[in-house]
């Protein structure tokens, strides 16, 4: 009667370690579907900046130079180069590879940020450009939401 009593305990310790593997496993298995959902937020995110950028390059708020400038600064490999027909980066051969980390990059940009002139309120300052309604309508955004207050 001893040697039953084992068996049960042995089976319902078994039973307990499957239970645990699969509650691991689904823990595994909603991690990464949040990790998935984060990524593809990011990426939506990213996409509609972008398309702001073109937007506000198009009508002339931006200037595209200004964006060639600084993508030119920005990306290192050369298939993203081409996409906006930047010339490959020419490597020395005896030159150390440059590190650009993202950390690097913010730096640089908070630092180019301080060097640039901060416009300074005026009495007759002309208010600042909105676009018409239908091109705001075709991107989605209402005027509250393009004017930066």
């Amino acid at each position: 009667m001893f040697k039953c009593g084992q068996k049960n305990m042995s089976e319902s310790f078994e039973a307990r370690e499957r239970r645990i593997s699969q509650m691991e496993n689904r823990l595994m298995a909603l991690k990464s579907q949040q990790k998935e959902s984060a990524r593809k937020r990011e990426t939506r995110r990213l996409i509609l900046e972008g398309r702001l950028l073109e937007n506000l390059i198009e009508w002339g708020i931006v200037p595209q130079s200004l964006v060639t400038e600084k993508l030119d600064g920005w990306l290192t490999r050369d298939y993203d180069r081409s996409l906006f027909d930047l010339p490959p980066i020419e490597t020395d051969q005896n030159a150390a590879p440059a590190a650009h980390t993202r950390e690097q990059k913010k730096t640089k940009i908070r630092q180019e940020q301080q060097d640039l002139p901060h416009p300074s309120p005026k009495a007759n300052a002309t208010p600042p450009f909105t676009p018409p309604a239908h091109i705001l309508n075709e991107t989605g955004v209402s005027e509250s939401e393009f004017l930066i207050h």
